[in-house]
């Protein structure tokens, strides 16, 4: 597989695509961890560089395909992928992503990788990250704004961090969170979210520019 993923990293654009057409089939018909006879950590960085060039939608959706793949199927595959710098790469394309179908894998490989505790310390530590998410929220999908209320689950409430919480006032995310309070979700969305705002609003109350209809409506949940 090495020379495969040489070739994804160095080869011309015509090559990736040769190359990325082999992962693709050899992650298709994998059985159980087919990672397990490779060097995970190459293919996991091949991916990822692939991503960060954005050398064409065709590759990039292909590689968002396989790096989920290789994430729940590999041993280790979440600390390893974020060990070699998935969030950040998986952050700044959120920010970009125009696509719904590409917005929800992106979700979905952040909720994996942030179930580690690797994975919500790299999360904290991205500027970028809560606001990456709560965009995505009542505005690409229902599904990708489960997947965001299980992502800022993970890291305001699974494993909070002082500067998640203040990102999540300052971003917005927090108004978004009681706007989906307001409207109709799956019943475990809602719960999360319920209880995200118990758990967290009296921290997120001390911040001036809280909005004061959104603090009256925290005392009512309290």
């Amino acid at each position: 597989m090495r020379p495969v993923m040489a070739l994804l990293q160095r080869g011309s654009a015509e090559a990736r695509l040769h190359a990325m057409d082999i992962v693709t089939k050899i992650s298709n018909a994998g059985a159980g961890d087919w990672t397990a006879g490779i060097e995970v950590d190459d293919v996991l960085k091949s991916l990822l560089e692939l991503l960060s060039d954005e050398v064409s939608t065709k590759l990039s959706s292909r590689a968002l395909d396989v790096l989920l793949d290789v994430v729940e199927r590999s041993r280790n595959g979440p600390a390893k992928a974020v060990e070699v710098g998935a969030v950040h790469v998986l952050v700044e394309l959120l920010a970009d992503a125009d696509d719904r179908h590409d917005a929800e894998r992106i979700l979905l490989l952040l909720k994996r990788l942030c179930k580690c505790p690797e994975g919500r310390l790299a999360f904290a530590e991205n500027d970028l990250s809560v606001a990456a998410v709560a965009k995505t929220m009542l505005r690409v999908s229902q599904l990708a704004t489960q997947l965001a209320v299980k992502v800022l689950w993970l890291v305001s409430v699974v494993a909070p961090s002082e500067k998640v919480l203040e990102d999540m006032v300052l971003t917005g995310a927090v108004a978004k969170l009681l706007g989906l309070l307001h409207v109709e979700t799956p019943p475990a969305t809602k719960q999360k979210t319920v209880r995200m705002v118990r758990i967290n609003g009296g921290f997120w109350r001390q911040y001036a520019c809280f909005p004061t209809d959104l603090r009256d409506y925290l005392r009512l949940l309290d």
